[in-house]
């Protein structure tokens, strides 16, 4: 657990698009593959951007800051005729929307071209009404593939469990092969990245002294992650009764390997409000992807596993991975979230616990989705 000082993702480009030359301002036309200097939308400007998907409403762009889901009707005249935007056309996909929503997507099987591809359908979605199921629940797969809950000890890392969690479990499905990553390394690659160790005095709720816990962001994993790779936890086992200062530099081998490992590109989960953002992350859970996210955690322990109208506190945060969710009603206002934690199996519900709908929307700080490349 850890004080979420700044939530901001590390967004790294496809190395497909790095040498497309950039829109010029005499160029009509724009659509999905783009990649546009400066994007100017009322008063913010995004620089370096690559458009992901076009729809009759809105642009899924990443760019140097993140991603960012744009409705057409907020760009100037200029930018709006560039993307071919259409007030009627709009009206008619609202319409659309309300009469018959999207079908749900289906999860990615191997090879990587298809989960690739998949993961740009899942772009698409974004901004969408999602259709909310009675259940999505990913906790078998990860059963059956034998990823089980691990537990960060008394270290500041539940950053680090949550991408690793999500990393081992959407490579398994791309690969056909369950590996286990070492969050021992990466820790260590994320302590290279910012150059600190994690601050003192935020605490684990209810825990002592030697359990505080005011670990990384996610962003600060991230920039680990990208710049680092991550090899597997048998070349550099996790070593939980040593401090993370003492944690030994990898041999060169170890970091070698951890480079050769497939890429893996974090994206944002977009949303300028939690409604919206929530509604992006069913989308990614009815497309199979376990979403990591950082909330506000209560300030008293929480042993039964179960969040709903406990008060996060301001100065508390946790990095948790959501792998499902339920609606019994079938609206996501009445859903509550499955999500797996790293505080062991002994905690909550087997190590997972759950989470209202209405306590994502008053303390989600950030959410992001992996996309997991092969070769």
């Amino acid at each position: 657990m850890h004080r979420f000082l700044r939530f901001a993702v590390l967004i790294c480009w496809l190395s497909a698009g790095l040498c497309a030359p950039f829109a010029r301002a005499d160029e009509p036309t724009l659509g999905a593959g783009s990649r546009i200097d400066l994007l100017p939308v009322g008063s913010t400007a995004y620089r370096q951007v690559q458009v992901r998907s076009v729809n009759a409403r809105t642009i899924v762009i990443t760019y140097a800051g993140g991603m960012a889901s744009i409705h057409l009707r907020d760009l100037s005249p200029e930018w709006q005729t560039r993307f071919h935007y259409d007030p009627t056309a709009e009206a008619a996909a609202d319409q659309a929307d309300r009469n018959a929503p999207p079908p749900v997507l289906q999860h990615a099987k191997p090879p990587g071209k298809k989960a690739a591809s998949t993961f740009d359908t899942l772009l698409q979605s974004f901004g969408h009404p999602a259709t909310v199921q009675p259940e999505v629940d990913l906790r078998p797969k990860f059963f059956e593939l034998e990823l089980g809950v691990k537990n960060q000890g008394h270290r500041p890392s539940c950053a680090v469990f949550a991408i690793v969690s999500a990393l081992e479990f959407q490579n398994a499905l791309l690969t056909g092969k369950v590996e286990k990553f070492s969050e021992e390394y990466l820790i260590w690659a994320t302590r290279k990245t910012v150059q600190r160790l994690p601050a003192p005095g935020g605490a684990q709720a209810g825990a002592g002294e030697e359990e505080q816990d005011e670990g990384f962001a996610l962003s600060e994993v991230v920039s680990a992650l990208r710049a680092y790779g991550i090899p597997l936890q048998a070349s550099m086992p996790n070593t939980f009764g040593k401090r993370i200062e003492s944690i030994s530099d990898p041999p060169p081998a170890v970091v070698q390997e951890a480079r050769s490992h497939e890429r893996v590109y974090i994206h944002e989960v977009p949303g300028r409000d939690g409604a919206t953002r929530l509604n992006n992350i069913v989308q990614a859970l009815n497309a199979g992807l376990p979403v990591p996210v950082g909330v506000n955690w209560p300030a008293s322990r929480v042993f039964n596993g179960y969040l709903s109208t406990q008060k996060g506190a301001p100065d508390q945060g946790h990095a948790i991975t959501l792998v499902g969710y339920k609606s019994p009603t079938g609206r996501i206002e009445d859903a509550y979230f499955i999500f797996k934690n790293s505080w062991g199996p002994t905690w909550g519900q087997g190590g997972y616990g759950t989470v209202t709908y209405g306590y994502l929307s008053n303390y989600l700080h950030e959410a992001v989705v992996l996309e997991v490349l092969g070769g």
